[in-house]
């Protein structure tokens, strides 16, 4: 089985919402579904379908699904390839253009190990 990927037995304990249980070390009692106020730091309040991005000019590696889901400061990512993850908000360091840039070295390793093969189903020349 591939670094990060689960094992059918872990899915199935997982639930219908495996990131149910996400919550990042940030609590933000604001959160609204959706879309999110703007921080300051930010140049762009974050909506869903927002596209998440490891770094400025990198290609994306999966998109916004939810914006602080019941009320945690966090948002719900798909991450392609690996399903939804909880990404807490203090690692997003811009959000521009419909852009998510989050710093994944503030990010679980296993988090960190699904975005480095985000892509690696993808076919060349599709």
């Amino acid at each position: 089985m591939p670094p990060g990927e689960l094992s059918d037995v872990e899915v199935a304990n997982l639930g219908e919402r495996p990131y149910a249980t996400c919550e990042s070390s940030l609590n933000l009692d604001s959160g609204t579904r959706g879309k999110m106020t703007k921080r300051s730091k930010w140049q762009e309040s974050i909506s869903v379908g927002f596209q998440v991005f490891a770094k400025d000019g990198d290609d994306e590696f999966g998109a916004v699904r939810d914006v602080c889901p019941g009320g945690r400061s966090e948002l719900l990512v798909n991450i392609e390839n690996g399903g939804d993850h909880c990404i807490p908000l203090d690692a997003v360091v811009d959000v521009h253009h419909e852009k998510v840039i989050v710093d994944v070295a503030r990010l679980p390793e296993s988090t960190r190990r699904l975005i480095e093969h985000a892509h690696d189903a993808e076919v060349p020349g599709l």
